[in-house]
């Protein structure tokens, strides 16, 4: 089984990242955080392998990446962390939004408002729960690639904020195997986090 860790980073938020597949010579969106996220949700599209394991730049793997395979995926399409604080994207949205101008930017916020009340008119349902999407496990199969792609489509129509539509796009594909683990990088023996830099 071919396993390949791997990381975006497009514009000078952190350092270059030189120990593991690092994608960084994107240009085609405005927003430098579109041309990293391309690479994270579609790595079908630009990897050669059987599993691949998406870590955020500022998350270092511990342990080689095929032993958190090995431990987590057993027979899953799927592996990534339940969200650490709260369990619906209209809780998360709020966040977003009252803090849109500082932390995440005007237009970002507006993005989320109006998804978020395009799920909320679509009847998706509250307390459906959230995950951190800053460590991804996926078996590389139709499944998943189908999955990859309609996320891709929610994050080009909506907001880059892909906790919001990971939900929601998941609730289109009952079929698929999804595992959430407990707890978060920050405080995890197989990763070591550092804040953005910028």
């Amino acid at each position: 089984m071919k396993v390949i860790n791997y990381t975006a980073m497009i514009g000078d938020r952190d350092k270059p990242r030189e120990d593991i597949l690092c994608f960084n010579s994107y240009n085609k969106f405005q927003r430098p955080v579109m041309n990293a996220k391309i690479y994270k949700i579609l790595p079908h599209q630009y990897l050669d392998c059987d599993v691949s394991v998406w870590t955020d730049a500022n998350i270092t793997l511990k342990v080689p990446p095929e032993e958190l395979v090995d431990e987590w995926m057993e027979d899953y399409d799927m592996v990534l962390w339940k969200h650490f604080g709260r369990d619906c994207i209209y809780d998360e949205a709020a966040v977003i939004i009252q803090f849109g101008d500082t932390v995440f930017g005007k237009d970002v916020a507006s993005e989320v408002f109006e998804q978020s009340k395009e799920y909320m008119q679509r009847g998706f349902p509250r307390k459906s729960g959230l995950a951190e999407c800053n460590v991804i496990l996926r078996k590389h199969n139709k499944e998943m690639e189908e999955f990859n792609n309609a996320w891709w489509s929610e994050i080009c129509r909506w907001s880059s904020r892909d906790q919001i539509s990971f939900p929601y796009v998941l609730s289109k594909f009952p079929n698929l195997k999804v595992k959430f683990i407990f707890g978060n990088p920050r405080n995890h023996e197989y990763f070591e986090y550092k804040t953005h830099e910028k």
